[in-house]
């Protein structure tokens, strides 16, 4: 199958047509201008979820279209997940808080690959959480860039996906990022919970007066 070349003309007119529906609708208005095209494109195309990428393509008019709409529903479920976190999740967050963090509910994307190369375009410290930080194709529950660990919370659905978590793992691993993986009923377990990441923080020299 022959890759389509993209015109640079039609790229460069889509971006500004995007950056223009963000200026005239807001940042707000823009997430829920996504979402209503994701969900207009369900009901049009209700296999689409379940469908491989040559049958998205075709669906979508072409592989650049079916990227793109990858593209926005990937970033949907972050907003989503960053909105909406799940029970352990919502704990992990507000126990690093109360262990002096500052944890970062970005709206704009966060990718740790992009900020490791240009580090003074976003300058963080090591009290810097930032939740739903991206590195590369996936998002980390929690991600601790300048001390290089992504925290985890596994739910029951993770039972039925080890070996992708496996590969997940290995990839964040391979951008020199610790794992950090907590169940959902540890995440919930404050004082447990507590001492897992303080465990994990210690070697880079978290403060003696946080005890479990």
């Amino acid at each position: 199958m022959t890759e389509r070349i993209k015109d640079p003309n039609k790229v460069r007119a889509g971006q500004a047509r995007q950056q223009q529906l963000r200026d005239q609708l807001g940042e707000q208005g823009y997430i829920a201008y996504q979402q209503a095209r994701y969900f207009d494109a369900l009901i049009a195309h209700p296999d689409l979820p379940h469908q491989g990428f040559a049958g998205l393509a075709r669906k979508l008019g072409g592989r650049g279209e079916a990227i793109q709409f990858l593209r926005d529903l990937h970033e949907q479920q972050r907003l989503e997940r960053l909105d909406r976190p799940t029970p352990g999740e919502a704990a992990v967050r507000a126990l690093l808080t109360a262990l002096g963090f500052q944890v970062h509910l970005l709206r704009q994307r966060f990718d740790y690959r992009t900020w490791r190369c240009e580090p003074l375009d976003c300058v963080l410290d090591e009290r810097d959480a930032i939740a739903e930080g991206g590195v590369g194709p996936f998002f980390c529950d929690v991600l601790l860039p300048v001390r290089r660990i992504a925290i985890e919370v596994h739910g029951g659905c993770h039972i039925n996906r080890r070996a992708a978590d496996m590969r997940r793992r290995a990839y964040l691993e391979a951008q020199g990022l610790a794992v950090v993986t907590l169940t959902e009923d540890v995440a919930l377990a404050v004082s447990i919970a507590r001492c897992h990441l303080i465990y994990a923080l210690t070697p880079l020299q978290l403060p003696l007066s946080l005890h479990c």
